[in-house]
This record gives C-alpha cells, structure tokens and sequence, in this order.
C-alpha cells in the first residue's frame, strides 16, 4: 500500500508546510490513517511502500462503504467516495475535507488514492480511460505528460495527466449534493514495479481559495517516492 513520512524540516517540507501539505497514507483502514499522525505503529508492507504526501486540507480518510462520521454514520456515498458515476481502478481510499469558499459557502474537496503492482490488472491510463465517458459523457480526454520537482529539489517526478472540467455534483446527496462547476485532475505514475494514481477534486470557487489544483497538486505529485524493489536474498 502507498504510504507517507512523517514532516520534518528539510527546504522541501518547509514549502510543503507553506503550501499547506503534510504526511498522508495510502491504506485501507483508519487504523493506518491514525499512524500516520503519530501513533508508532508499523504495519506489513509499510517500509517497501510508496510514499506521498496530501493537502492538509483534506482531514478525513475513508475505505469503501466506511460509516461517514460526518452524515449519521450512514455508508460514505458513491459520490463522496470516488469520482461520480464511476469508480477509479485500484482505488484504497478516499480523503475529503471541507474549506470555506470567498462566499463563505462550507464546500467539500477530495483526493483519492489508487495503486496496483504492474502487471496486477489493466494498466491505469487505459482502465480511467474505459470508465470517462460513462462519467463524461461528450468529453474526450487526453493525458499530457508532466514533471513536478521531487523532494531533493534536483529530481523531476513523471506523471501523466488527464485534466476534465465542467459541473459535477459535489456534497452527500440528497439534501448536500449541488451540481457545480469544477475540476477533476487525474494523476498516474508508473515505476520500480508499481503504478499510482492521485485524483483531486474541487470546485471552482474553491479551488479560487485553495489553488488545489495550480499550486498544491505539483508539490503532492513531487512528493511521491516509490522505492526500488527489495534485491532477493
């Protein structure tokens, strides 16, 4: 599973920490997101993991069908989950938080977090790809490829990107789901073995606010480390 290190004090965290960045894991339940905030736990798989780093706007992460604290315990909704009307491949969780927009409006943002070891399943470009136009439907989609500055400052991190705008609905239906503009930035990196992708999601008005989607998705996208595999004994 993706995994995350904890901040420290090094020019790369300091942007991150004035970006609004810290340490996030890629895990399936929340006893992993409890590590990650300072419980010394270690759990199998941990230290060949990759690693990133997420927006600390983003305070809660979900499993699939986990109880939203937020909204009565009920299952966390499809739409909250991933991205609407469809499901990412190899998705492990979801993080979401809620920010104030210049209105002064309580929006939500999310980030979800999907791996796979090459080789495991359809490769994850092409399986995004199968899956838009059922969520898009009349909105072709093109992956650009994109460098971001790791964390030794040298470094360029290779992503491919698909950048998809136009309304969406954001909010746990039915009484705080709104249908509004906004973006979906889909991020995928394949390397040492592994594939990741990240998917970030806000609405325009707040990522007016955040800047999600200009300034904090190239230092999330930079921070990613993904290990060399372990030589055979």
């Amino acid at each position: 599973m993706l995994t995350a290190t904890g901040c420290g004090t090094s020019e790369y965290e300091n942007r991150l920490n004035t970006q609004g960045i810290a340490a996030a894991k890629l895990g399936e339940t929340l006893a992993v997101y409890e590590k990650l905030w300072g419980q010394d736990k270690i759990y199998p798989g941990d230290l060949d993991s990759p690693t990133i780093r997420l927006p600390l706007e983003v305070q809660v992460q979900y499993a699939k069908g986990a109880a939203d604290a937020e909204f009565a315990n009920q299952p966390i909704a499809p739409n909250e989950w991933s991205v609407p009307n469809m499901e990412l491949p190899a998705q492990r969780v979801c993080w979401r938080g809620y920010k104030l927009t210049k209105q002064n409006a309580n929006k939500p943002l999310y980030v979800y977090l999907c791996q796979q070891k090459v080789g495991k399943g359809k490769p994850l470009v092409d399986a995004v790809n199968a899956l838009l136009p059922k969520a898009f439907p009349g909105k072709p989609v093109t992956w650009t490829d994109e460098s971001f500055i790791a964390e030794d400052g040298v470094t360029q991190v290779a992503w491919k990107k698909a950048h998809i705008t136009g309304d969406m609905p954001f909010g746990t239906p039915p009484a705080g789901e709104e249908t509004i503009p906004g973006t979906l930035d889909l991020y995928v990196h394949n390397s040492n073995g592994w594939e990741v992708l990240v998917g970030l999601r806000i609405s325009d008005d707040l990522d007016e606010v955040l800047k999600l989607t200009t300034i904090v998705a190239p230092a999330v996208c930079g921070s990613l480390q993904v290990p060399a595999p372990a030589a055979a004994p």
